[in-house]
C-alpha cells in the first residue's frame, strides 16, 4: 500500500512531492488525494490495454519509507479492478468505433466557425480547451462527462473536420536523485552559467522587483506565486537558492520550508526567508525549520545582492553603463 512519506523516499517524482505537500497543507483530504492517484492510474493503463504483450508484475515499497497515516495509495486490489475498468472502457470505445481516438491526444480547432457555434449551442466553450495542449482527459474533467461521450463528440468534430487530434509531448521526467546536473566545481569552470535564483511570494510586485534586481546582476529569476505548483516547478528548474515569503494565503514559509528541506532535492539548497514581520521569534524559528537566513521586507537592490552573494559563489559581470542621453 502507497501512502504518505514524512521526507520522500529516493526516486519518487514531483507530481508525489506536490502531492503530499497539498495534503500537508490540508489543501487537499486523503480521500481526494486518493482520488487523484486514481485517475492518474487510469490515464496510465489506458495505453497499456491494446498491448498483446503486456505483462503485470507488482513491487512493494518498503514500508520504512512510508508513513502509514493519511493513505493516499492504492492497494494491489485496487490496482487490479481499475485495470480491468480500463480494459472495459477501451473495448468500449472499440465497439463504437472510437479507438482511433486515443485519450492521451489533443484536439486542435481547424475551423474558424466551430467557435461560434460552440458558443450559441453551449454554455461552457470548450474551443477555449481544444488548443492542442489540452488532451481528451483533460477535456473529460472539464466537461465533467464520461470518456465515451466526450470521445463521440470529438469523433463527429473530426469527420466533420472542424478539429484533428494531436500528439502531446510529456512533461518531463524529474528525477530528484540526479537533481544537480552541474556539480559546483563544474559550474565554476562553465563561462556561460548563471545561477538561478527562486522566488515564492504570491505579491507580484516583489517579482518584478526582483527582476529587476536580478537580470542586471547576471541572474536569473524563477518567480512562483503558487506554493503548490511551486514545488513541481522547483523541481524542473534546481535553483541555486530559493527566497521564500513568510506569510502567503494557503501556506507559510515556515511550512514550505520545512518541506523542502524534508526533500533529498533540497536538502541544501540556501533557503532564505523573507518578511516584514521581522524579530527574533520569526528568525528563531526560521533556523529551526532549516532556513539559512532572514530577510526583512522591504528590501533594497544591495541587500538582496549581498544575501545571495553569500550563498552562491558568482562573479557576475560589471555593469552596463546606461546609454547616453
Amino acid at each position: 500500500m502507497l501512502a504518505r512519506s514524512r521526507s520522500t523516499p529516493p526516486g519518487l517524482c514531483w507530481e508525489y512531492q506536490a502531492l503530499c505537500y497539498a495534503l500537508s497543507q490540508e489543501q487537499i483530504t486523503p480521500s481526494q488525494g486518493r482520488a487523484i492517484v486514481r485517475e492518474a492510474l487510469d490515464e496510465c493503463l489506458f495505453p497499456l490495454v491494446n498491448s498483446s504483450k503486456l505483462e503485470i508484475t507488482w513491487k512493494e515499497i518498503e514500508n520504512d519509507l512510508l508513513d502509514p497515516s493519511l493513505q493516499i495509495g492504492l492497494s494491489s486490489e485496487e490496482i487490479r479492478q481499475s485495470l480491468k475498468n480500463v480494459y472495459g472502457l477501451y473495448h468500449q470505445l472499440q465497439q463504437m468505433g472510437l479507438s482511433y481516438v486515443f485519450p492521451e491526444m489533443a484536439p486542435l480547432v481547424k475551423s474558424a466557425h466551430l467557435q461560434q457555434r460552440f458558443a450559441s449551442e453551449s454554455s461552457l466553450n470548450l474551443t477555449a480547451f481544444m488548443d492542442g495542449q489540452n488532451t481528451i482527459w483533460d477535456l473529460v474533467i472539464i466537461t465533467k462527462q464520461p470518456l465515451t461521450v466526450v470521445s463521440r463528440l470529438l469523433h463527429y468534430l473530426v469527420q466533420q473536420e472542424e478539429i484533428k487530434l494531436e500528439s502531446v509531448l510529456d512533461l518531463p521526467i524529474v528525477d530528484i536523485r540526479n537533481y544537480d546536473p552541474l556539480t559546483p566545481a563544474a559550474k565554476k569552470i562553465s563561462a556561460n552559467y548563471q545561477p538561478l535564483i527562486a522566488c515564492i511570494d504570491d505579491s507580484p510586485t516583489v517579482g518584478k522587483i526582483l527582476e529587476e534586481y536580478l537580470q542586471s546582476s547576471g541572474y536569473r529569476l524563477v518567480y512562483i506565486q503558487n506554493p503548490l505548483l511551486g514545488i513541481v516547478t522547483l523541481s524542473e528548474n534546481k535553483p541555486d537558492l530559493i527566497f521564500i515569503d513568510l506569510v502567503m494565503p494557503d501556506t507559510n514559509g515556515y511550512n514550505l520550508c520545512q518541506f523542502l528541506r524534508n526533500s533529498e532535492a533540497f536538502r541544501d539548497v540556501p533557503i532564505i526567508i523573507m518578511t516584514s514581520q521581522d524579530g527574533v521569534i520569526n528568525r528563531t524559528r526560521a533556523k529551526l525549520v532549516g532556513a539559512k537566513d532572514f530577510l526583512g521586507k522591504p528590501f533594497t537592490q544591495e541587500e538582496i545582492l549581498k544575501m545571495i552573494h553569500k550563498y552562491v559563489n558568482f562573479d557576475p559581470p560589471p555593469e552596463k553603463a546606461l546609454p547616453s542621453s
